[in-house]
């Protein structure tokens, strides 16, 4: 057995990740760098810095990604998927199971048989890679963070309007307190997942790389579904009394004109400004038909962005997205409505970790594979979202 592999991964790897309370890709990821700093060398037997090892992995996947800016809610996703992949990605190297030329039989046929636990998170690696190829939630949250409970109990800054600005005040005198206390609403933490089914028969001789396309599509469309509620949650709000938004209105209902852009873009108040927009199919060819935005020097901001149509906004201080999706009744309203969102305090994702797993059903010789996860959305300050309902 070469240096590396990680033996008798069986039923075993996912109790033991549950037990120390992690996703089971993570859990791998650290024997394998546990394994590393023991031999101090790779499978292949070269001396190896695990640390390093790790960077050089998270590096690559952040170029495939563009290298966003440190410090970003989409740096701190894909670092996270990479450290989260690391471990899978290592194995089957040292397995010898190559993505783009092997085909299942590695995991299942004769002699792989200590193969087959690494099946299920193979395809989860490339479920979490493949999501953050899609949608936008990145850019309407301000975190994304991982939890394992099942309600999250909301924060909020409790102060009077007045108290949110810099008071100068006698010396010797009390400054005024900003308290961040807990909100008497309990944010439920919702399931999400997919079972994938298959025949073993086809499977095995299956190319790994198209499994791997069915579970990219599935991911992408994951992706956009969270999009879509997180656009309804920071309109409608998550439960606490007041999150919900006031729509803003355009001049003429039913007719989208320029004026309104910039109504719904001064609708901020100081300190927030509107970074990320969805239009409607409908309404966005309503935009790119505006005279403001066949000018010539208007449109050198018009062009594609995360692979999706786009204009700047008419202060150029954010994008607006054409949004296909009608998965968010607040999005799927006849001539659509037309949300703004700053995210710097916009709302927050918390998520657990992806956990897959595998069964045989013996009596119709089909595998099923379970991916999901539990997610929930909790809205931060409500100034940071305006919404132009175009049939106001």
């Amino acid at each position: 057995m070469s240096i590396g592999i990680i033996p008798t991964l069986d039923a075993g790897f996912y109790q033991a990740a549950r037990q120390a309370g992690i996703g089971p890709l993570q859990w791998l990821s650290e024997r394998v760098t546990e394994r590393y700093i023991e031999t101090g060398q790779d499978y292949r037997g070269r001396d190896v810095d695990p640390e390093t090892d790790v960077q050089k992995h998270v590096d690559r996947l952040l170029r495939r990604f563009g290298d966003p800016a440190p410090h970003t809610v989409r740096h701190a996703q894909i670092v996270r998927a990479a450290l989260d992949t690391y471990g899978i990605e290592r194995e089957l190297e040292a397995r010898g199971i190559r993505r783009g030329i092997h085909d299942c039989t590695k995991f299942f046929g004769p002699g792989a048989s200590d193969n087959s636990p690494l099946f299920p998170p193979t395809l989860a690696s490339s479920f979490i890679v493949a999501k953050i190829s899609a949608g936008l939630v990145d850019l309407m949250v301000f975190a994304d963070v991982q939890s394992d409970r099942l309600t999250v109990d909301k924060v909020r800054l409790n102060e009077a309007a007045d108290d949110r600005q810099m008071r100068n005040v006698a010396i010797g005198s009390p400054l005024p307190t900003t308290e961040l206390s807990r909100v008497e609403t309990n944010v439920p933490v919702r399931k999400y997942g997919r079972l994938f089914e298959y025949a073993r028969e086809i499977q095995e001789v299956t190319p790994l790389m198209v499994v791997e396309g069915f579970i990219r599509q599935i991911a992408l469309q994951r992706a956009v579904d969270e999009t879509d509620e997180v656009l309804e949650i920071l309109h409608a709000g998550d439960g606490e009394t007041g999150s919900a938004v006031t729509d803003t209105t355009p001049a003429t209902d039913g007719t989208l004109a320029y004026a309104d852009l910039i109504t719904l873009e001064l609708a901020f108040a100081n300190g927030y400004v509107g970074r990320t927009g969805l239009v409607t199919a409908t309404a966005f060819q309503t935009i790119l038909g505006m005279s403001e935005y066949k000018d010539p020097l208007a449109r050198r901001g018009v062009g594609l962005d995360r692979d999706m149509p786009s204009v700047p906004t008419p202060s150029g201080a954010g994008t607006l997205y054409r949004w296909q999706s009608t998965g968010s009744t607040y999005m799927a309203e006849a001539s659509g409505r037309i949300p703004l969102v700053d995210p710097s305090m916009s709302c927050y994702v918390v998520r657990s970790p992806l956990l897959e797993e595998m069964d045989d059903v013996i009596s119709s010789g089909r595998r099923q594979i379970a991916l999901s996860y539990r997610m929930a959305v909790v809205k931060g300050d409500p100034n940071c979202i305006k919404s132009l309902d175009i049939l106001a």
